[in-house]
């Protein structure tokens, strides 16, 4: 383009010299050049002004393409937010029959069948609620060798459930269940209030529960 203006303007420079038929010649020759050139020019602007104009297009599609990615992300997230994670804890005593199972104490048991979330602790004996939900807890005890015994289920420090064994003739089990509304943190835990101090060990005194559904 700057070589185009540079030649008009030597043009105009040498029109006023012009004096003969060859002269008309040679000027006529050099402005059907720079036509030319000029036409060749301005089909080269318009066809890299289609190229802005389409790389504009698809830098907006691209723009639009990665918004709608960024919102099925987000999406997923929220989704995925919502679904419960999966707890569940079943714990019972290593040995039949354990002893030491005194009145008005937390039962701590000492063998894990499962704990999944790692929720319940072994050391003090209570589960702690992970994530805000609705939970179901099952107790079974069974006394050894018979006779009576009452269990609390406690959620922190509060009796919401007990299972209680009475048969001195004969070996009986007391279970029960319970669907608990928790905050997350807040404790469950299971207590002995009165009755004989040695009970089944395995799966016939237990303590179970699991995450019903987050909240």
């Amino acid at each position: 383009m700057a070589v185009v203006i540079y030649s008009l303007l030597l043009l105009g420079a040498f029109i006023p010299l012009i004096q003969t038929a060859d002269d008309v010649n040679a000027l006529q020759t050099v402005v059907e050049q720079l036509s030319q050139k000029m036409t060749s020019l301005t089909a080269h602007v318009t066809q890299q002004d289609n190229k802005m104009v389409a790389m504009e297009t698809l830098l907006g599609q691209k723009a639009a393409t990665i918004t709608e990615l960024q919102q099925s992300v987000t999406t997923l997230k929220n989704q995925m937010a919502l679904q419960s994670p999966f707890v569940a804890f079943d714990v019972q005593f290593k040995d039949d029959p354990h002893n030491g199972v005194l009145d008005h104490e937390i039962i701590k048991f000492d063998s894990v069948v499962t704990n999944i979330g790692n929720a319940y602790n072994l050391h003090n004996g209570m589960f702690q609620a992970p994530v805000t939900g609705v939970y179901l807890f099952h107790v079974k005890v069974t006394p050894h060798p018979k006779g009576h015994i009452y269990v609390y289920l406690d959620k922190e420090g509060v009796d919401i459930d007990s299972a209680i064994a009475t048969d001195a003739t004969a070996i009986e089990t007391g279970d029960s269940t319970r669907i608990v509304q928790l905050t997350k943190g807040e404790r469950v835990w299971l207590k002995k209030n009165d009755g004989v101090t040695s009970v089944r060990g395995w799966a016939h005194t237990k303590l179970a529960g699991y995450l019903l559904r987050a909240t």
